[in-house]
């Protein structure tokens, strides 16, 4: 077994790197602010989620009510120590939030990602849209049966690294924390989310970006498939 040291605070710092979000933009959309609201409570919500690997895809309000949920900023401030913190509903370690989720479709190459304080999609530059194409053919022979929406995460390493003596555990429990807080979200709104078994490699190789960003996982969501609606995998 290999020898992990503690994460250890840096202590006074430089404020955080700028731009805040590296990647690469073509442009910006609003989402609507959320349409689709929990409607159980979180026992509830613990008690009826599962992985679901047949889906069909969801509005764009509904995908929009799952970010807003689980991943958008409730507040931020910058503390004694220079550090840029954020409050979002998962946890991050020192409020950095490195994570970036990205957002895509299967059968399409158009990549955005998820701004959490203006609530809305920035479209993201590719450098190899063929590579995007691969990694939802990926996913789709992985899911058969799932035809949602993507939602990949990015570590930006340095937002943490900048703060942290040997930060590399950091990154990793922040991306178990945010998928988990995506499945929660879908159960409680009745949708389904299945998290993958990969980093997404191919997709955080695809997209432009000023600084290296980490694949850290990736889930798909989307409605639930019933069987009396027909085959989840012959719609777009």
């Amino acid at each position: 077994m290999c020898h992990i040291d503690d994460p250890r605070p840096r202590g006074q710092t430089k404020a955080s790197p700028e731009p805040r979000c590296p990647l690469i933009l073509t442009g910006f959309r609003r989402l609507p602010f959320p349409s689709y609201h929990p409607s159980m409570s979180v026992q509830e919500a613990l008690e009826v989620r599962h992985s679901q690997r047949e889906l069909i895809a969801a509005s764009m309000g509904q995908v929009a009510s799952v970010l807003w949920y689980a991943a958008r900023t409730r507040q931020t401030a910058v503390n004694q120590f220079g550090r840029r913190w954020e409050s979002r509903p998962a946890s991050s370690a020192g409020g950095l939030h490195p994570i970036h989720l990205l957002v895509c479709s299967q059968r399409t190459e158009r990549v955005d990602v998820y701004d959490p304080i203006r609530h809305g999609l920035g479209r993201v530059a590719l450098a190899n849209p063929a590579s995007v194409s691969r990694y939802t053919k990926e996913i789709e022979e992985m899911l058969p049966h799932a035809r949602g929406t993507i939602l990949t995460l990015g570590v930006d390493p340095l937002a943490t690294a900048t703060f942290y003596e040997n930060h590399e555990t950091l990154v990793w429990r922040d991306a178990g924390c945010l998928l988990g807080m995506v499945e929660l979200v879908c159960a409680a709104l009745g949708l389904g989310c299945c998290v993958l078994g990969i980093l997404g490699t191919p997709l955080l190789t695809s997209v432009k970006s000023r600084r290296v960003l980490i694949p850290a996982g990736a889930c798909v969501i989307g409605r639930v498939w019933h069987r009396n609606q027909g085959c989840p995998g012959s719609g777009g």
